[in-house]
């Protein structure tokens, strides 16, 4: 038995550099504690010769570098895996999924600040963030090779719908951003309006 893993790569750093990174988020979280793990690293990119027409919402996001990690319940030294997986337990709480995923932002935001870039990412919920979008699901690879031949999915349509809801809702936001302009705008004039007045009856 085994956990699984996903982290998704950033895509402004290069296969070596996403590689490196892993590696050293895996070290971190599972080699320095006395368990081993295996990494797969895939390239996550869509050939474009193959994207029909009539579903476009799917591939908005064209490149998804990203690592599967499996490491297994039970500890390993120089003479093999711990007899029982019980001293790894407290491992099961989820309090370790947010520490875990805490790291690898960490990590992430280290290598973007290094190389000057002004983007960073974070382990919270968009509403943590308190970003007003709804977050998408991941396809998965079964779902998005049926997309690929112009079948839709269940996958790929609840994808569309939180994308669709997601646009309507910016341009809800966009409306009212509108709104409070033109009021500020209004009141600005008003009140240039009144100091206009005020200085006529001043002279």
């Amino acid at each position: 038995m085994a956990r699984s893993i996903k982290i998704a790569l950033p895509n402004e750093l290069s296969l070596d550099e996403q590689i490196a990174l892993a590696k050293e988020f895996v070290t971190e979280t599972f080699i320095n504690i006395g368990l081993c793990a295996d990494i797969a690293f895939h390239a996550g990119l869509l050939d474009e010769s193959r994207k029909p027409a009539n579903i476009e919402a799917v591939y908005e996001r064209q490149n998804n570098p990203h690592a599967h990690i499996i490491t297994p319940f039970r500890t390993v030294d120089k003479d093999g895996f711990h007899r029982t997986k019980t001293q790894m337990r407290y491992m099961n709480h989820k309090s370790y999924s947010t520490k875990w995923r805490k790291l690898w932002a960490e990590l992430q935001n280290r290598e973007f600040e290094k190389r000057g870039l002004d983007i960073r990412v974070s382990h919270e919920s968009l509403y943590a963030q308190g970003i007003m979008r709804e977050a998408t699901k991941h396809i998965g690879a079964g779902a998005m090779a049926l997309e690929l031949r112009g079948i839709e999915t269940k996958a790929g349509e609840d994808y569309r719908k939180t994308m669709t809801r997601n646009k309507e809702r910016e341009i809800e936001r966009e409306i009212e951003r509108e709104r409070r302009r033109e009021r500020t705008r209004k009141r600005e004039r008003d009140r240039s309006m009144e100091r206009s007045r005020l200085f006529e009856r001043s002279r």
